[in-house]
């Protein structure tokens, strides 16, 4: 069988070095995906070689995946020497690579290598390097379209993108037979969020939001800042509870299929052409995602949609009439097949053959 590396030069991990967000998820479906096709390795950083079996680790990058390691405008400023160098030793040892996480510096990196005839690049791309918008962006745009020229192939998770050589694959899978196990008939008549607890997210609208109109929100995740989990938990009122800490994968997927309602406060400068493994996987366990408009419109999904953050103020979950939310649930249900395992594994494949 032909040989391909599967590669996450950037990962994401908290202070404790535990791997947080949907990279960890998608890197493991990538590895499933491939392997009875392929001859997978990995090539990842120090903090993410744990969560995958030795034997199917070509080599670990001398890279750090904490949050916390990028904090000073040196370190930052070290990481981002360090991917570049990184990047282009990988381009010029592997012949059929998958960069399953990218960013501007592995395009950086791309514009001054010499590809050779014989070899693959294929990228999972989550940025929006498509519309002009101000210096730094149009230089970022321009970065991009020069390295696409040896991309052979770009997954993208945004249905509406149409360039040249990109192909919509969601990173996201809905295989029955891992979601069954965590299904639940009752559900908690409550709101829930989940996950990275950061700077893309509006968590300080949500809860200000939730003090005015008094329904019980709960929150559990990783608090990129310590300073910010003090603050919010001073904040809330008697109606709010935030946890800070990591969830396994057990309790993740228990807690978002026990709750009715998912919030996912996302800002649009930070999420838009995004996906979100959170919102998918609300829509897998049959809970009723709340979130941007612009985000449900761009996943295609239904759930209760707001323009601003402060619309939530005004949210009652005894004034929802139970028919919405029976519509919403036939309506997400539907979407199951385009998140098919299967079709899309058949999907990635042929795009590899």
């Amino acid at each position: 069988m032909k040989h391909i590396s599967v590669i996450d030069y950037i990962g994401n991990c908290n202070e404790s070095g535990e791997a947080t967000g949907h990279v960890l998820k998608t890197l493991k479906d990538a590895r499933i995906t491939l392997e009875n096709n392929f001859t997978v390795s990995m090539i990842l950083t120090k903090d993410y070689t744990k969560y995958f079996k030795q034997k199917d680790i070509k080599y670990k990058l001398n890279l750090s995946s904490k949050i916390n390691f990028r904090r000073s405008k040196i370190s930052r400023l070290f990481f981002q020497v360090q991917k570049l160098y990184f990047t282009r030793s990988i381009l010029n040892r592997e012949d059929r690579m998958w960069f399953v996480n990218t960013d501007f510096w592995l395009f950086v990196s791309l514009i001054f290598f010499k590809k050779r005839n014989h070899q693959k690049i294929y990228v999972t791309n989550y940025i929006d390097y498509y519309a002009s918008g101000g210096i730094k962006k149009n230089f970022k745009n321009f970065i991009f379209k020069k390295a696409l020229h040896k991309i052979d192939c770009v997954f993208t998770t945004n249905a509406n993108v149409q360039v040249e050589k990109h192909v919509y694959i969601p990173d996201y899978s809905f295989n029955k037979s891992i979601y069954s196990n965590y299904m639940s008939e009752y559900k908690k008549s409550q709101v829930y969020m989940c996950g990275g607890i950061n700077e893309a997210k509006d968590v300080d609208g949500l809860v200000d939001a939730f003090i005015n109109n008094g329904e019980k929100l709960l929150i559990k995740g990783n608090f990129q800042s310590e300073d910010k989990f003090k603050y919010l938990s001073g904040k809330a009122s008697s109606n709010i509870e935030i946890y800070a800490g990591h969830l396994n994968e057990d309790e993740y997927y228990k807690n978002i299929a026990e709750n009715q309602f998912i919030v996912l406060p996302y800002k649009k400068e930070n999420y838009n052409n995004r996906s979100s493994g959170v919102i998918l996987e609300s829509i897998f366990l049959k809970a009723i995602v709340i979130a941007p408009n612009y985000l449900l419109k761009q996943l295609g999904i239904d759930g209760i949609g707001y323009d601003d953050i402060n619309e939530l103020s005004n949210f009652h979950i005894n004034e929802i009439p139970p028919c919405k939310i029976e519509k919403i649930l036939q309506n997400n249900s539907k979407l199951l097949e385009r998140y098919d395992s299967d079709i899309i594994q058949k999907r990635y494949l042929s795009n590899f053959n």
